[in-house]
């Protein structure tokens, strides 16, 4: 995981601040590879590679290189996006596929989102060709479908878990007090700082100095990078990762109420999370091994980031359909000739007696010879 932290604009500015590179040093040399960049380039050419490869992309540019970018940015040097396709969920699962688990989510969100948490699985080794990968995976998707419903990274709103009527907003998980100690928050101020985040919502100090020390990134100190989709979706992979053994034997038992505490601490969107694993279970899962061998019908975003040819949406146009239409009564009521000239005999001499007071007599002489019909002269 690489971030570079752009120097604040409004405190300390670009004159007394420099752009930091944070996350593992020891492999800053394997991005500059990636990016065609010297082992030893300055931080600030590897942010403007990486920050132009996202934009040409497509990619949210955030100055976060995860597991999603550096897959990317491999296939794009070695030129072979294909390659070992069966063993990367990245490569063998659409995500237009997740419409089933997730009913009520945007596609677009699957599209833009989804490919960061195959990436995370990938990389965690969970790949879809073992049957820990698949229960993995499926851990994945129904935790994110119980948290975060729409698949995006988002924080948390102030209701009445954490919030008392009248009083500071998250002052619930401030301490002293039973739930900030659970969450690890000592200092004022903590509850609104470590609210709940990413897919997975991360909440409390305790949690995010521990996962932020795992994944490499400094997120007690920089608490708003767990919503940025490369680190949800480690966050969220690396939460499974540390309960994998009780994970999987709850899983191999059919316990899911206990492999939804396992994550969460709790039972919220218990019913969301078993609709998910079931829908994984009967859509999914049993047809992983046919999509690594033929491409699935449909918008698949991995492949379209990877292909260099005009994009164009595999769709056609319906059929024209009347009976879509509004009805529409005939023009046939219409007159050939309007006004009628039995109407502009009637009010021919009235209208030049009205306008001669307002007209010259030449305009208005003028006027008629040029406006004048001629039945009506």
């Amino acid at each position: 995981m690489f971030y570079f932290q752009v120097p604040d604009t409004q405190t300390g500015g670009f004159g007394n601040d420099k752009l930091k590179l944070l996350g593992a040093q020891d492999e800053y040399a394997k991005l500059c590879g990636l990016l065609h960049l010297k082992a030893n380039a300055r931080p600030e050419q590897a942010y403007a590679k990486l920050s132009a490869f996202q934009r040409a992309r497509g990619l949210i540019a955030d100055g976060m290189a995860g597991p999603y970018n550096l897959a990317l940015l491999d296939d794009a040097k070695s030129g072979d996006a294909a390659r070992n396709a069966s063993a990367r969920w990245l490569k063998s699962m659409a995500p237009e596929r997740l419409t089933k688990i997730f009913p009520y989510t945007l596609r677009m969100n699957l599209q833009i989102y989804a490919p960061y948490v195959f990436a995370a699985l990938d990389a965690a080794g969970y790949t879809p060709n073992t049957a820990k990968g698949k229960v993995m995976c499926q851990l994945a998707l129904a935790t994110i479908r119980a948290e975060s419903e729409g698949f995006e990274p988002i924080a948390e709103a102030r209701s009445m878990v954490n919030s008392a009527p009248g009083r500071t907003v998250f002052g619930l998980y401030d301490a002293p007090g039973a739930i900030a100690k659970r969450l690890g928050n000592t200092q004022p101020g903590d509850g609104a700082a470590f609210k709940g985040r990413g897919f997975v919502q991360l909440t409390g100090r305790g949690p995010y100095a521990k996962l932020g020390a795992q994944i490499g990134l400094p997120l007690e100190q920089l608490p708003h990078l767990a919503n940025l989709p490369e680190a949800a979706a480690v966050l969220l992979v690396q939460c499974l990762q540390n309960n994998e053994t009780k994970l999987l034997a709850a899983m191999q038992r059919n316990q899911l109420a206990a492999a939804r505490k396992l994550v969460s601490g709790g039972s919220h969107g218990l019913e969301r999370f078993k609709d998910a694993c079931k829908q994984f279970s009967a859509v999914l899962a049993p047809n992983v091994a046919a999509a690594s061998r033929s491409s699935p019908r449909g918008f698949n975003f991995a492949r379209f980031t990877d292909s260099k040819k005009r994009f164009s949406l595999p769709v056609r146009r319906d059929r024209v359909d009347l009976r879509d239409l509004p009805y529409r009564p005939p023009l046939g009521s219409l007159s050939a000739e309007y006004p009628a000239p039995q109407i502009v005999r009637e009010y021919w001499r009235s209208y030049r007696v009205g306008c001669a007071a307002y007209c010259p007599q030449e305009i208005l002489d003028r006027r008629s010879q040029k406006s004048q019909p001629a039945h009506a002269l």
